[in-house]
């Protein structure tokens, strides 16, 4: 649930009815019931300044992040607080926003519709957007608690898949049975450092949703490895890359899997948000 859009009217009615119900009890359980819901409604206040949710109310408004991160951007500069962001990173250009359970997003502070940008690709006159994966990593081991780097994944959703048009990639814990199945595969030599044919998916998503996904072990992942160069390139002119997904999931301390879907191998546009397991239930 988003407490951000918690009505305070609702909150204050609550609390009247609440008390009123209880002037029958004593003065110290009711002092202790007070301080109680003061703490809570504290609480409450502290998640409505953090949490910025991508709730299915506002995907109509599809800028809704843009406007988000642009006003974290200014409490930055004028005020050296990110808020509602968790961090922002003007150097850098982006920002990270806590959304649910486990999940957190990065997300660019400069306008970036998704993975159809061609400025993304353009590493020669935008020099930090290719690294934005790289990024997103290296917070995901911060803001994702108690989990190994394995038990991680990152995941970027096609322009059909996804709610906002502003660039986020999704930071959470990967499914176990995601991970455990790219590792049986990459063992018996059915992945490896190259990609597939284009048509021949090698990896079925075993998250219950009936989705393939072309994947390949990649050995040399850092700041300056784009993984939207990588798809893009692979797919060349054949394909739409308004329609592809991207995931990035570690296999061992120098190697990741990136995986690719687009509609040709799932029941979906390109939804790689899917590997992710956002509760962290299963890892």
């Amino acid at each position: 649930m988003n407490y951000s859009f918690l009505s305070k009217s609702i909150l204050v009615k609550w609390l009247s009815n609440f008390f009123s119900n209880n002037r029958g009890k004593s003065n110290f359980r009711k002092s202790s019931l007070k301080y109680s819901l003061t703490i809570l409604l504290t609480f409450l206040a502290v998640i409505s300044i953090t949490t910025i949710s991508i709730s299915p109310a506002l995907t109509q408004d599809r800028d809704y992040l843009w406007r988000k991160v642009q006003e974290c951007t200014i409490n930055q500069k004028q005020k050296k607080d990110p808020s509602p962001c968790q961090y922002v990173d003007l150097k850098n250009n982006y920002a990270i926003v806590y959304d649910h359970a486990s999940e957190y997003l990065l997300i660019p502070t400069v306008k970036i519709t998704g993975i159809e940008d061609p400025k993304i690709w353009d590493s020669k006159n935008n020099p930090y957007y290719p690294s934005f994966w790289y990024f997103a990593w290296n917070e995901t081991l911060k803001y994702v608690p108690n989990k190994t780097p394995k038990q991680l994944g990152l995941a970027v959703n096609s322009k059909y898949s996804r709610g906002q048009d502003q660039l986020h990639i999704h930071m959470s814990c990967i499914n176990k049975k995601v991970s455990d199945q790219l590792e049986k595969l990459a063992k018996a030599q059915k992945i490896t450092t190259k990609w597939p044919d284009i048509n021949t998916p090698n990896f079925e998503n075993p998250n219950n949703t009936n989705d393939k996904y072309r994947v390949k072990i990649l050995s040399n992942f850092g700041s300056q490895v784009n993984p939207f160069a990588l798809v893009k390139d692979y797919i060349g002119s054949k394909y739409s890359i308004d329609e592809q997904s991207i995931a990035l999931v570690r296999r061992n301390q120098k190697e990741f899997y990136i995986l690719n879907s687009d509609s040709r191998t799932s029941n979906n546009k390109g939804h790689a948000e899917y590997l992710l397991d956002e509760n962290c239930s299963t890892q």
